[in-house]
C-alpha cells in the first residue's frame, strides 16, 4: 500500500494544536498538554465522530489500536492525535437514509467528545471541538474533509507522509513505521519475490516454525500436506465469513469422508486472540498460529487479499488452482473438486442444464404454493387462490421498506401497474418482502395496490 498523494501544504503543527486557551491539545482526561509532547514525533491524525461511538470503539479502533500501542512500546517516536468529525445535517441525513440514525449519541458534541476520549489509550491526545481551525486543517490534510473517518501520518516538520494510515497499519502492522513510501517499498520487496516463486514451505513456515496447528493444539508438519490446499482468509467479526464457513465445513467433511486429498489452512483476520480461538474452534481444519502475525500478513500480501471471506486453492507446488473458491464452493460445493477451471466449467454447464430443466417444468403453483398454503393475500388479508392467477403475466416484486432504491422504484411500478389494469391487461404483481419485521411490511405493503405473499411465509 503506497502512501496517498496529498496536495496539502506543510502544516504549522504547533500553532494549529496549541493556539492557546481552551483550544490547546488535551490528554484523554481533557487536561491541556504542552507542545513538548509532539516535538520530533510523527503524528498519527485519527479523524472520527465522537458522537458515533459504536463505529469507533466497536469497529474501527480494534482494527489498528493494538498496532499503535505496539509501535509506541518499541520506543518509536509516534504521537496519536484524535480529531473529532463535526456532526452535520448531511451526515444526519445519510445515517437516517441507512436506518442508522439511532447510533448517533444525543447531547452536545463537547459532551460526546469528553466522554469518548476517556475510552482512548492513555498515550493518545485530542483536539478539542472548539479548535475549529485545527479540526478543519487536519481533516483536509488527512483527506477526510468529505468523509467521516480517516487516519493520516504527519512528519514532525508538518509534511503529510500518507493519508492511507489504516490500510497501511492493517497490512504491515508495527513494521509499517515510519510509514514512508520508501520504507513500504522495502517491506514489499521480499513478498514480491515469494509471489513470483511460491513454495508451501515459503508460504506457511516462518522463523523456524515448520508446522500448522489444529484447534486442539496438535501440530501438523507443513511437509505432510498434499494438494489441493486451500488458504481460507476469514474473520470472526465478518458476517459473510460466518455465513460461508458452515458451507466450507460441509464441503471439507464431504471430501474427507470420500478420502480425497484436500486440506484447508485458516489465515485469520481477527482483531484479537480470543476472537480467533472462538472462531477456529468451529473449524475442522488447520491454521497458522495466531501469534505468527508475520506469516499471516505475508499470505494476505502475496495473494493481494482485499477483503474476507476469500479462499485461494493451491496445488502441492503452491501454484494457484482457483483464486475465487468462495464463489465456486458456494455454487457447487464439493462437486467442484479438484476446483480447477476445467471442473468449474463442467459444473457450470451441468448446473445450467439443471436450471433449464427446472424452468421447463416450472409453474406458478410450483413457485408459490406450499403444503400449507395455496393462496396469496390482498390488503384485506383476503385469500386469493394462486390457481386464479394462472394464465396471467405475474411479476414477483422482491423489495423492502428499508431499501431506499426500492422505495424510489415502487411509485414508478405502481403507475405502470395501474395503467395496465385500466387497459384490462391480464397482469398481476405479488410482493415478496425482505422487510425486517411485520410492522415495516404492513407499512410498506399499505402503499401497494397488488397482492402479496403472507409475511409469515416469506422465507418459503
Amino acid at each position: 500500500m503506497e502512501p496517498a498523494d496529498t496536495s496539502v501544504d506543510q502544516l504549522p503543527l504547533k500553532s494549529l494544536l496549541f493556539p492557546g486557551g481552551d483550544k490547546d491539545l488535551v490528554n484523554t482526561d481533557g487536561v491541556k498538554v504542552t507542545s513538548d509532547e509532539i516535538e520530533g514525533k510523527i503524528l498519527g491524525i485519527f479523524v472520527g465522530p465522537a458522537w458515533w461511538k459504536s463505529l469507533l470503539k466497536d469497529r474501527l479502533l480494534p482494527s489498528f489500536a493494538d498496532v499503535i500501542e505496539e509501535i509506541c512500546d518499541q520506543g518509536k517516536e509516534l504521537q496519536m492525535v484524535f480529531v473529532p468529525t463535526p456532526l452535520s445535517a448531511d451526515l444526519i441525513h445519510e445515517l437516517q437514509a441507512s436506518n442508522r440514525a439511532h447510533e448517533i449519541e444525543s447531547g452536545p458534541e463537547e459532551e460526546s467528545f469528553s466522554s469518548f476520549i476517556k475510552s482512548l489509550p492513555a498515550r493518545w491526545r485530542a483536539v478539542p471541538p472548539s479548535n475549529v481551525e485545527a479540526v478543519q486543517a487536519l481533516r483536509a490534510a488527512s483527506k477526510t474533509d468529505s468523509q467521516v473517518t480517516g487516519l493520516a501520518f504527519v512528519a514532525a516538520d508538518g509534511q503529510v507522509i500518507t493519508t492511507s494510515g489504516m490500510d497501511i497499519l492493517i497490512e504491515w502492522r508495527a513494521d509499517s513505521y515510519p510509514f514512508t513510501k520508501e520504507h513500504l517499498e522495502d517491506l514489499d520487496r521480499p513478498f514480491a519475490e515469494l509471489k513470483k516463486n511460491p513454495t508451501l514451505k515459503g508460504l506457511l513456515e516462518r522463523d523456524g516454525r515448520d508446522y500448522l496447528v489444529k484447534n486442539d493444539g496438535t501440530q501438523v508438519k507443513v511437509s505432510s500436506l498434499e494438494g489441493p490446499i486451500a488458504l481460507y482468509f476469514s474473520a470472526h467479526w465478518c458476517g459473510p465469513c460466518r455465513k460461508f464457513t458452515p458451507d466450507l465445513i460441509e464441503c471439507y467433511n464431504q471430501l474427507k469422508s470420500e478420502g480425497k486429498p484436500f486440506e484447508i489452512v485458516f489465515v485469520s483476520w481477527d482483531v484479537n486472540e480470543q476472537a480467533f480461538d472462538e472462531y477456529f474452534a468451529t473449524m475442522p481444519w488447520l491454521s497458522l498460529p495466531y501469534s505468527d502475525k508475520k506469516a499471516n500478513q505475508a499470505l494476505y500480501k502475496v495473494y493481494d487479499v482485499q477483503g474476507v471471506p476469500s479462499l485461494v486453492i493451491l496445488d502441492s507446488d503452491a501454484q494457484i488452482i482457483q483464486e475465487d473458491a468462495v464463489t465456486v464452493i458456494s455454487a457447487f460445493d464439493s462437486r467442484a473438486y479438484p476446483f480447477t477451471d476445467e471442473k468449474v466449467e463442467e459444473m457450470t454447464q451441468i448446473l445450467e442444464a439443471e436450471k433449464e430443466a427446472q424452468r421447463a417444468s416450472q409453474s406458478l403453483e410450483s413457485l408459490l404454493v406450499t403444503a400449507e398454503r395455496d393462496f396469496v393475500v390482498d390488503h384485506d388479508s383476503k385469500e386469493v387462490k394462486v390457481s386464479s392467477l394462472v394464465g396471467k403475466t405475474v411479476g414477483l416484486y422482491f423489495s423492502a421498506h428499508w431499501c431506499p432504491p426500492c422505495r424510489g422504484f415502487t411509485p414508478k411500478l405502481i403507475a405502470v401497474y395501474e395503467q395496465l389494469k385500466q387497459q384490462g391487461k391480464p397482469f398481476e404483481i405479488i410482493f415478496i418482502s425482505s422487510d425486517r419485521d411485520e410492522e415495516a411490511f404492513n407499512k410498506y405493503y399499505g402503499s401497494m395496490p397488488w397482492l402479496a405473499l403472507p409475511y409469515s411465509d416469506r422465507h418459503n
